[in-house]
């Protein structure tokens, strides 16, 4: 069932913080005899109103519900220190533009929510399709090509792309105010694109109250040192 087995959400702290009801199944549901197999589905679609309850519980259209797995924090139970806050997509999204709940506004009909953009409505013949024949997409397309390249899935790693060529990210870079900052007016080498990348591993004692059980690792990327040149202030 996955997510469709979530009831009710305790807290929004994540790392799978909700309450999980099992679907009412259907008579042989978990045959594997295909004649049987048969019989299920068409029960399903002879009286599809349990099926439709399951399938689309009113929690499925709230963003909170991606706020269970997408908001990750590690307790003390785990790294003997104590509570520390890490991913949170649920957070990024609630202070984005798309949820509009970042604006002095009492209500507004425009939200985008995560659902909108990850799960978009797809034709499919399930009982549990609204009027229009339609079903949320499971693709879950985001921002990550290498899974589906690693899984040789092409259908995925074209939708993958389809998302993020289809104007779904808004980058910022703003120029540092600071008045000690450092600019540099050098473009960067091209050269630098045929370069190959050198992974350091530094290990250095572990400081107090760390979060880690053993030494502390870092990693850095190393590029070929390029010309100097000058700065200003700015």
């Amino acid at each position: 069932m996955g997510c469709h087995g979530i009831e009710s959400l305790p807290h929004l702290k994540g790392v799978a913080s909700y309450s999980f009801k099992p679907a009412e199944d259907y008579l042989f549901a978990q045959a594997e005899n295909p004649l049987l197999a048969g019989v299920h589905d068409l029960l399903i679609r002879v009286d599809p109103d349990q099926h439709r309850r399951d399938m689309g519980r009113p929690l499925l259209g709230d963003p909170k519900i991606c706020a269970a797995c997408h908001t990750q924090f590690m307790d003390k139970d785990m790294n003997n220190w104590g509570w520390l806050k890490m991913q949170d997509d649920y957070a990024a999204w609630l202070e984005g533009p798309f949820s509009h709940q970042n604006e002095e506004n009492f209500s507004n009909a425009t939200v985008v929510r995560c659902q909108d953009c990850h799960m978009p409505l797809v034709a499919a013949s399930d009982p549990s399709a609204n009027t229009q024949g339609e079903v949320r997409s499971h693709h879950f397309p985001g921002a990550n090509t290498f899974l589906p390249l690693l899984r040789n899935d092409t259908a995925q790693l074209e939708e993958t792309i389809r998302f993020l060529q289809s104007n779904r990210m808004r980058v910022s870079i703003e120029q540092p105010n600071r008045k000690n900052a450092l600019q540099n007016l050098q473009a960067l080498d091209e050269h630098l694109r045929d370069s190959e990348e050198t992974l350091i591993t530094i290990i250095w004692a572990k400081p107090p109250r760390s979060t880690l059980s053993s030494a502390t690792m870092a990693s850095a990327t190393i590029f070929p040192a390029a010309p100097r040149t000058s700065t200003k202030r700015g």
